[in-house]
C-alpha cells in the first residue's frame, strides 16, 4: 500500500484553534449556518404568507357559503309557501269545480224535468234587461234635462249678478245726488232764514229815505227766489229719495231672485248627482243581469247539446 492511500484513509489532523486555517473554517461555517438560517426564515415567512392568504380565501369562501346557504334557505321557504298556496288554490279550484258540476247537474236535471220553465226564466231575465235599458235611457234624458236646467240657471244667475251690480252703481249715484240735493236744500234754507231775518228786522235808512224802500223790495225778491230754489231742491230731494227707494226695492227683488236661482241651481245639481248615481247603478245592474243572462244562455246551450247527445 502506498503512502497516499494511507493518508486518505487516516482521520483528519485537527487544526490548532489559533491558526489561520481554523479561523477561515469557522467563518465559513458561520456563513453557511447564517445562510441556512436566513433561508429557513424566508421559507417560513413565505409559508406563513401563503397560509394567511389561504386562510383569507377560506374565510371568504365560508362567508360566501353562508350567504348562499341563507339565500337557499330563503328560496326553500318561499317555495314551501308557494307550494302551500298552490295546495290551497288547488283545493279552492276543486271546490269551485265541484260547485260548477253540481250547478250543471242541477241545470241538466231542471232542463230535463222542466225545460219550459228554464226558457221562461231566460225570457224573464231578458225582459228585465230590456226594462233596465229603458230605465237607463230615461235616466239619461233626465240627466240631460238637469244639465240644461243647470246651465240656464247659471246663465240667469250671471245676468242677475250683472243687474245687481248696475243697480248698486245706480244706488251710489242716487245717494250722491241725494247728498247734493240736501246740501242745496240746506243752503237755500240758510239763505231763506237770512232773508226772513232781514225782513223781520229791517235796517234803518240813514239817508233819509223810507225804511221800506228799495232794499225791502230787493230782499223780498231774493226771498221769493230762495223759496223757489228751496222748493225745487225739496222736490229734487223727494224725487231722488223716491228713485233711491225704488232702486233699493229692485235691488232687494233681484237679490231674492238671484238667491232663488242659486237655490234652484243647487237643487238641479243635486238632482243631476242623483241621476248620475242612479244611472251608474242601472249600468251595474244591467251588466250583472246581462252576465247572468249570458251564463244562463250558455248553460241552456250546454244542456240542449247534452239532451241532443
Amino acid at each position: 500500500m502506498s503512502q497516499a492511500d494511507s493518508d486518505s484513509g487516516s482521520p483528519p489532523i485537527p487544526t490548532p484553534p489559533g491558526s489561520p486555517q481554523s479561523t477561515a473554517s469557522n467563518r465559513s461555517r458561520h456563513c453557511t449556518i447564517s445562510r441556512r438560517s436566513r433561508s429557513h426564515t424566508s421559507d417560513q415567512g413565505r409559508r406563513l404568507t401563503i397560509l394567511e392568504g389561504e386562510l383569507r380565501q377560506s374565510n371568504l369562501a365560508r362567508d360566501r357559503f353562508v350567504r348562499d346557504r341563507d339565500h337557499l334557505d330563503l328560496q326553500v321557504r318561499q317555495l314551501r309557501s308557494d307550494v302551500r298556496d298552490m295546495e290551497v288554490f288547488q283545493h279552492g279550484q276543486r271546490d269551485q269545480i265541484a260547485r260548477l258540476v253540481a250547478e250543471i247537474s242541477t241545470f241538466a236535471y231542471d232542463a230535463s224535468d222542466d225545460p219550459k220553465g228554464l226558457r221562461a226564466q231566460v225570457l224573464q231575465l231578458r225582459s228585465e234587461r230590456n226594462d233596465f235599458e229603458r230605465h237607463t235611457i230615461s235616466a239619461r234624458e233626465g240627466l240631460h234635462h238637469a244639465e240644461a236646467d243647470r246651465d240656464r240657471l247659471r246663465q240667469e244667475a250671471t245676468q242677475a249678478g250683472g243687474e245687481i251690480r248696475d243697480l248698486q252703481e245706480q244706488v251710489r249715484v242716487l245717494e250722491r245726488e241725494t247728498d247734493d240735493a240736501r246740501s242745496e236744500s240746506a243752503t237755500a234754507l240758510a239763505s231763506y232764514n237770512q232773508i226772513s231775518s232781514s225782513l223781520t228786522h229791517p235796517q234803518p235808512d240813514h239817508g233819509g229815505g223810507s225804511p221800506l224802500g228799495g232794499s225791502t223790495c230787493l230782499a223780498q225778491t231774493n226771498r221769493d227766489r230762495v223759496l223757489a230754489d228751496f222748493a225745487l231742491a225739496r222736490a229734487t230731494l223727494t224725487q231722488v229719495t223716491s228713485d233711491r227707494d225704488r232702486a233699493f226695492t229692485q235691488l232687494a227683488q233681484l237679490t231674492e231672485d238671484r238667491d232663488r236661482a242659486l237655490a234652484d241651481r243647487d237643487m238641479a245639481l243635486h238632482h243631476r248627482d242623483l241621476a248620475i248615481a242612479e244611472r251608474d247603478q242601472v249600468h251595474l245592474d244591467l251588466y250583472t243581469e246581462a252576465a247572468r243572462a249570458a251564463q244562463l244562455d250558455n248553460d241552456l246551450e250546454v244542456v240542449r247539446l247534452e239532451l241532443q247527445g
